[in-house]
Parts: structure tokens; C-alpha cells; sequence
């Protein structure tokens, strides 16, 4: 008895991750925007800002924010490894569990902040820039 109960122990400290324990497999992201109530588009799912998303640590993002009378603008997100992950490698299953339910990731930038801006003075801007007299 007292063998299966170590065998429990020691399968159930080798199967507890460190990334996955220090902060999980999905990160929350607040995303902000100016002005608010603009449309942000993120792995599928649809949301209004100001927002906080919870998204998957293993993969890159392509956040989408948009606003009727606003230029609509797009950022990236990476998914690079993270630091926790690499107390696993005193153990190699913590490690390869938390490669697989990537918590051993976290995303970039951790925060979100986009400043719309209106169609006029984009397109405004962007008639300035292409006319001759701006050239001078």
C-alpha cells in the first residue's frame, strides 16, 4: 500500500507543470482603445472595448480594431517561450506537458492600447503626403 501511495505522489509531483501552476495555459490581455466602444477582433471571437481577452499562450495573434469613422487598424501578438518554462527542466515530463498545453508561452505585448484615428485626418494626411506641393 505504501508503494502505490509514493508511486501516486511521485507520478502526481512529476505531472504538476511549473508553467502551467505559475500562470496557466491562457493569458488575459486588456486591450484598450481610443476612443472606446470599437470593435476588437481576436482569435475568432469578437469583443468591445475597453476589453480583457483571454486568449491560448501557444500561438501568434492578429488583433483587428475597428470603429465606424475611424481608420481600422491591426497589430500583431507573438507567443514566444516563457520563463517558467524553464524550471521545468529539472523534470522533462513537467516540461513536455507544459510545451504540449502551452503554458510553457506567454504572448507580447501583455497590454493593449490602440489610438483610432479619424478617416478625415488619415485621409487628409495621406492627400498631403502624395501631392507635389508637399514635396517641396
Amino acid at each position: 500500500m505504501r508503494l502505490v501511495s509514493s508511486l501516486a505522489l511521485s507520478t502526481a509531483f512529476l505531472m504538476a507543470s511549473c508553467a502551467s501552476l505559475v500562470h496557466g495555459t491562457h493569458q488575459t490581455v486588456p486591450v484598450t482603445t481610443t476612443p472606446t466602444g470599437a470593435t476588437i477582433q481576436v482569435g475568432g471571437e469578437s469583443y468591445v472595448s475597453p476589453a480583457d481577452v483571454s486568449l491560448s499562450r501557444n500561438r501568434d495573434y492578429q488583433i483587428v480594431v475597428s470603429k465606424s469613422g475611424y481608420v481600422t487598424q491591426t497589430m500583431e501578438m507573438h507567443s514566444s517561450m516563457s520563463g517558467a518554462a524553464f524550471l521545468d527542466l529539472i523534470f522533462i515530463i513537467p516540461w513536455a506537458v507544459d510545451l504540449a498545453d502551452g503554458a510553457a508561452w506567454t504572448l507580447s505585448p501583455d497590454t493593449v492600447q490602440v489610438q483610432l484615428e479619424p478617416v478625415a485626418v488619415a485621409s487628409s494626411l495621406h492627400q498631403d503626403l502624395a501631392s507635389p506641393e508637399s514635396l517641396k
